[in-house]
């Protein structure tokens, strides 16, 4: 039923969607890679004092960039770290620390699940003999309560955010993409509905012919996180 409805709420995005399937340019595109839905909720909900943490950069890197005061972002990709960093210079954007950080070699990880936050794992072929450790804890520089959104969308999600965690502020918000994905039920089981509201946005996004789901907790509580 959830999806029913939100596939008729997702309608009228059909023509945002068409041109981005023609014209397919992630960062000329300057949105994130959620469902648009989604992207309609950050529209609303994102202030200039906002600062934001994510885990995997690109458009969205640009968006929030226009829209917060500060943007930290966090890269495993040196070739997209590179187009991305050339982009934010030609936009002439100063609010935005974007870090490379590659995964590295461990042939002690191949066959360890996605789904663990302690394997530092990706779900990907191309990366399973690789460790995300020192990209899930980058986070891990700034203070706990630092951020008003956390953004997961890159490697290694459930060891991301296991990190991230304690740097949300209170009241602020998680992004978590592609969130239908069985390897993601640890974070779902975390935040609880006691403690968060969340919201499901399916539906389709930029540059992909199928449907997906973003998801979005907020912290219920105007008090320090407890975990």
């Amino acid at each position: 039923m959830a999806k029913a409805a939100n596939f008729w709420r997702s309608l009228k995005f059909c023509p945002r969607w068409a041109l981005s399937l023609v014209y397919r340019n992630v960062l000329e595109g300057a949105q994130p890679w959620f469902t648009y839905a989604a992207i309609e909720f950050l529209e609303q909900a994102l202030t200039s004092e906002m600062r934001i943490f994510e885990y995997g950069a690109g458009g969205s890197t640009l968006f929030y960039a226009g829209k917060v005061r500060e943007v930290f972002s966090v890269e495993h990709d040196r070739r997209w770290y590179e187009k991305v960093a050339g982009k934010l210079n030609q936009m002439g954007y100063q609010n935005c620390h974007l870090k490379l950080i590659e995964p590295e070699s461990d042939p002690g990880t191949e066959g360890q699940s996605a789904s663990d936050p302690d394997a530092y794992v990706s779900g990907a072929a191309a990366y399973r003999d690789k460790t995300f450790k020192a990209y899930a804890r980058a986070i891990e520089e700034h203070p706990e309560q630092c951020f008003d959104v956390i953004v997961i969308d890159g490697r290694a999600r459930p060891s991301c955010f296991k990190h991230a965690v304690k740097r949300l502020k209170p009241r602020g918000f998680f992004v978590l993409d592609n969130s239908e994905r069985d390897r993601y039920v640890s974070i779902h089981q975390t935040l609880n509905p006691g403690a968060w509201e969340k919201k499901d946005f399916w539906g389709p996004g930029p540059y992909n012919l199928r449907f997906w789901k973003t998801s979005i907790w907020q912290n219920r509580s105007d008090r320090a996180l407890v975990f």
